[in-house]
């Protein structure tokens, strides 16, 4: 009798692994269109196409765009990228080189903060803030013609003077008070003000007041707060996602908007969340590529990547050949491309999906899927097929003959030895990828692995079986 498996999906790493231990791994579930030959399918994470090197490396923020031209921190330096995204040079030297920074802009400025010092550049010079009313802020946004700072270690937060990242005054100050956790994070979206503290979340409006123009908006707060202040990014919905913590323990990934909030990790990526010893200096961005949405959360320490796609609404997990994480430290979406830096080197690439490669080194996609068993009975597995887009191999070297591996457990514990077949050499386009006899359990779980830099496109699988008596 033959099946189809069902076998595409997302990463959900469960507490046991005889309930389920699905994995993805530069590959993300993509559901297609009703009358399509399968309704889910695995689609391959964009190559690192090699821009330049700027800076000293690593990367240490997100893009930001300002004045037509594009800005990273790579290192101790404010990089500075033009449209033909060429070259980056450096226009700045910051006094810290670790760490994660925050950047605003406004018409005539870029603020950038690094946890002990501020600083500005308006197109042409680059300066330290001297004012000493400047706080000591680890993230700065700007509203209605003001930079707003966070005060690390208080709950309180500065404005600037009108339209100058230059001038603060020492009176110019609110606190979040509906906890008396830290000020953690700031963050400005749709005429709101998003302030992120350890266990609350309060959002202020602009309502004019002349002693301090920002204040709560009614009913604006929420009951959670933040576990990695540099996590929050913004969906093209208006959503803010970040890692969040609250007063009952646990971490979730959440997306807000005014008014309410709503979880987007399952109960297994919980688990992982929770789990994990250190993920407050988690950083994440969020970019849009090929009609999906995904929201990039890397955890340094946990060495790891998870990725999350508003659409599907599968978790995926993108990582560099070799590592736990992948290399991307920071994102900017630029004159029609994704711009990321690297979180090792001082390279500079575009997020390209025609780029079946790590700027020459091998992406390795592993895709794990459900387990097959049918009521405890014996299964008897005579041959498997997996089917790929074929006749996509290479006109010479690497990826010439494009190999799939297949490995199988039947009790989750102990794996196969690597069983590898053709894909389709370029023009096979009849190729099919075929294993067997793989033997008899009462439950199978299959693992996919291709590293040839070919497009992989994981159409569906299907098995030949028999099921037994007892």
């Amino acid at each position: 009798m033959r099946l189809p498996v069902p076998f595409a999906g997302g990463s959900t790493p469960a507490q046991s692994v005889v309930i389920d231990n699905q994995e993805a791994i530069n590959w993300y579930p993509s559901k297609e269109d009703p009358g399509a030959k399968a309704p889910v399918t695995m689609k391959p994470t964009p190559g690192l196409k090699y821009l330049f090197d700027a800076g000293l490396g690593p990367a240490r923020s997100n893009g930001i765009e300002f004045m037509e031209k594009l800005y990273f921190i790579s290192n101790n330096k404010l990089v500075e990228i033009n449209a033909d995204m060429t070259a980056g040079t450096e226009v700045g030297t910051l006094n810290t080189s670790e760490g994660r920074c925050s950047m605003a802009a406004s018409p005539t400025e870029l603020l950038i903060v690094d946890g002990t010092d501020g600083y500005l550049w308006d197109g042409t010079t680059f300066s330290v803030i001297s004012d000493p009313d400047f706080p000591a802020a680890t993230h700065v946004t700007w509203l209605d013609f003001y930079f707003i700072a966070n005060d690390a270690g208080t709950g309180q937060f500065y404005i600037s003077n009108l339209n100058d990242g230059s001038a603060w005054d020492a009176l110019d100050f609110a606190t979040a008070e509906s906890s008396p956790d830290d000020l953690l994070a700031v963050y400005a979206t749709l005429n709101e003000l998003w302030l992120f503290g350890e266990k609350t979340t309060e959002v202020y409006y602009n309502s004019g007041n002349v002693d301090f123009p920002f204040e709560q908006i009614p009913h604006g707060v929420m009951n959670i707060g933040i576990q990695a202040p540099h996590s929050i990014a913004e969906n093209e919905a208006g959503e803010l996602t970040w890692l969040s913590a609250s007063r009952q323990g646990g971490y979730d990934v959440v997306a807000a908007k005014l008014g309410g909030f709503r979880v987007l990790n399952d109960a297994a990526n919980g688990w992982y969340l929770s789990d994990i010893s250190t993920s407050s200096d988690a950083y994440a961005w969020i970019y849009t590529q090929a009609a999906h949405t995904f929201y990039v959360l890397t955890l340094p320490t946990e060495d790891a990547t998870m990725v999350y796609d508003y659409r599907e609404q599968f978790w995926h997990r993108r990582r560099a050949y070799g590592k736990g994480r992948h290399r991307a430290a920071g994102h900017a979406f630029f004159n029609g491309k994704h711009i990321v830096g690297d979180y090792l080197l001082s390279s500079f690439y575009e997020l390209d999906l025609e780029t079946y490669d790590d700027n020459g080194a091998v992406i390795e996609r592993i895709r794990r899927g459900q387990i097959v068993h049918k009521d405890r009975l014996n299964l008897f597995l005579s041959r498997m097929e997996i089917e790929f887009e074929p006749g996509v191999g290479l006109v010479s070297g690497q990826g010439s003959d494009p190999q799939a591996m297949l490995r199988y457990t039947r009790n989750g514990k102990i794996w196969s030895s690597e069983l590898w077949r053709s894909i389709g050499k370029i023009g096979e386009y009849d190729a099919r990828c075929v294993w067997g006899p793989l033997g008899d359990g009462r439950q199978f779980q299959f693992e996919i692995k291709i590293t040839d830099p070919v497009k992989p496109i994981l159409v569906g699988a299907y098995i030949d079986l028999e099921v037994g008596t007892s």
